[in-house]
């Protein structure tokens, strides 16, 4: 008996593996064709009211509480979302961890002497690297929300790249510490704003699974940006006995790998799981014509992401309000 909802049937929620018995084995066998929409508040009428998307989120000309797909649709648009968001937004998180190893890269080229200072005064400076990356968390995150993070990443990206491969010319250590500490300011918010992005596309549970990518593929970043002997070696090379050159360089190549990382992830990187048609990705769409599954299983997994949109502009009356909200009892 499935649910009831303005006068239809619908058919309910099934588990994609079935079991039989088979004398003392149990056998177990994937169902591709049961249902995969979950129970969700948009499945009673009283509490979808509650819950209805407003006019400003995104998905809502995709919004559908009948909708009802299979297990085997939904397994293979995760596969889809796998390998067009979190294969791209892993190279990222790469770009983040290739860039902040630079400073351990230069170590090893003499840059220290050319700039006038020792390993004595390079723990304060990482200091003041982590101090600017941590102030500039919730600022780059509020921006994020206002502009959306499939344009801010890009963006912080291509500023930070800008920076990184302006290290070439550095001169003096007040310099080194400026540059430092504008690389932290850019970078700063990237990590949350990384994980928000694939949020509109993925279920939390699916998330959650996949954040472990993330880390995963920034220690393996850093192990190639720390056994790069090769690329040192080529470049020492080349210029000789120009060891603070070489290694500003190396700093200069990985600055501009996140480059063209940042410019192509303008239009790489979809608003959302309904406005994935674009010149440079597919006219008709990643999801299409399963757009309805897309916008669908995320708001029913969460259905208090139908209260916010992506894209907001920043006013003081969201602070206002809760700071004069009534206290509970």
């Amino acid at each position: 008996m499935g649910l009831t909802r303005s006068g239809m049937t619908l058919p309910r929620w099934e588990h994609p593996v079935t079991s039989g018995n088979s004398g003392s084995n149990v056998r177990k066998s994937y169902n591709s064709e049961a249902i995969a929409t979950w129970p969700s508040v948009f499945d009673n009428p009283d509490t979808a009211k509650e819950y209805q998307p407003g006019a400003d989120w995104q998905n809502l000309h995709r919004f559908d509480p009948s909708a009802r797909w299979t297990w085997g649709e939904e397994h293979q648009l995760i596969r889809k979302i796998d390998l067009w968001i979190m294969v791209f937004i892993c190279f990222m998180f790469a770009a983040l961890e290739l860039d902040r190893s630079n400073l351990q890269q230069a170590l090893t080229d003499n840059v220290l002497n050319d700039l006038g200072t020792n390993t004595n005064d390079l723990q304060p400076r990482k200091y003041r690297f982590c101090l600017s990356f941590l102030c500039a968390e919730l600022p780059s995150q509020r921006v994020s929300t206002w502009v959306g993070p499939d344009r801010w990443i890009p963006t912080q990206m291509v500023l930070w790249s800008a920076v990184a491969m302006g290290q070439y010319g550095l001169q003096g250590k007040n310099t080194f510490l400026v540059c430092r500490a504008l690389i932290g300011i850019l970078q700063g918010g990237f990590i949350p704003d990384v994980i928000l992005y694939p949020s509109y596309f993925y279920k939390h549970q699916e998330l959650s699974l996949r954040l472990g990518f993330f880390w995963t593929v920034m220690n393996i970043a850093d192990i190639i940006a720390r056994a790069s002997w090769l690329l040192d070696y080529c470049t020492c090379v080349a210029f000789k006995d120009d060891q603070t050159g070489a290694g500003y360089f190396c700093s200069s190549l990985k600055g501009l790998i996140t480059l063209l990382m940042g410019l192509s992830a303008y239009v790489l990187m979809p608003h959302g799981p309904c406005q994935t048609a674009n010149w440079s990705r597919d006219k008709s769409g990643w999801f299409s014509p399963r757009e309805t599954v897309m916008a669908n299983r995320v708001i029913r997994d969460d259905p208090n992401t139908t209260g916010t949109n992506e894209r907001w502009l920043p006013c003081g009356t969201e602070s206002t309000d809760l700071t004069s909200e009534t206290p509970m009892e």
